[in-house]
């Protein structure tokens, strides 16, 4: 079963001052994040939805903040990177919504706190994982697990998949070769990655970066 929770990891950090921490989001009701510490990835899902129907839905912001605090605390450092899914189709409005709420929440904790960001095309991650643009949910969970045996996902962890993908895609396009960020997944040469380059953008202390 994959872990729920930052508290419920404690892998310790690199110290390599060149490297960058790479997390990866998965913005949802369910948000799935990753981060590559030593080259071995930490993951969980906060669950963001109402406890309770007399609950105010700004609690879910309130948590996804505490979410992303949690993790700059286990994992940042000023060099860290959030790389989300950009997802240009929704199920509806409602899926929308929330969507376009936590994108906001990260954009702001990033430039309020100086950490950079960026998205990559849900297509792309797919393609990468899968070799195809369109991957189910189920194709995308099978992925991982063979990549990751370790980590055993189930049904319900697709949105853990989707931010180790992400991760492990941002951390190819990133080029960097700290060990911090390498994926230690064994067919990563065989996949079909664009030209990595050494940073997506010239360095700045925080804001928004353009993926290659």
């Amino acid at each position: 079963m994959a872990q729920s929770s930052v508290k419920d990891v404690d892998i310790p950090l690199s110290q390599d001052s060149n490297s960058i921490m790479i997390i990866g989001i998965d913005l949802g009701t369910s948000t799935g994040w990753a981060a590559n510490t030593n080259g071995v990835p930490s993951y969980g899902c906060e669950k963001l939805r109402k406890s309770g129907r007399m609950e105010s839905p700004g609690m879910r912001p309130i948590r996804f903040r505490a979410l992303l605090t949690k993790l700059i605390e286990k994992f940042g450092d000023d060099k860290t990177l959030f790389i989300f899914e950009e997802v240009r189709a929704h199920k509806g409005s409602d899926a929308a919504h929330v969507y376009g709420e936590l994108r906001g929440v990260l954009y702001e904790f990033c430039d309020v706190n100086g950490f950079q960001y960026t998205s990559l095309p849900v297509s792309e991650i797919k393609k990468f994982a899968t070799g195809r643009g369109n991957a189910s949910k189920e194709m995308m969970i099978e992925a991982a697990n063979k990549a990751w045996p370790s980590i055993g996902l189930v049904q319900k962890d697709d949105d853990i998949a989707d931010a180790l993908w992400v991760m492990t895609l941002g951390a190819e396009k990133e080029g960097t070769r700290s060990e911090r960020v390498r994926t230690h997944v064994p067919t990563i040469e065989k996949r079909n990655v664009p030209k990595a380059h050494q940073s997506f953008m010239p360095r700045r202390k925080g804001g928004r970066r353009q993926l290659s």
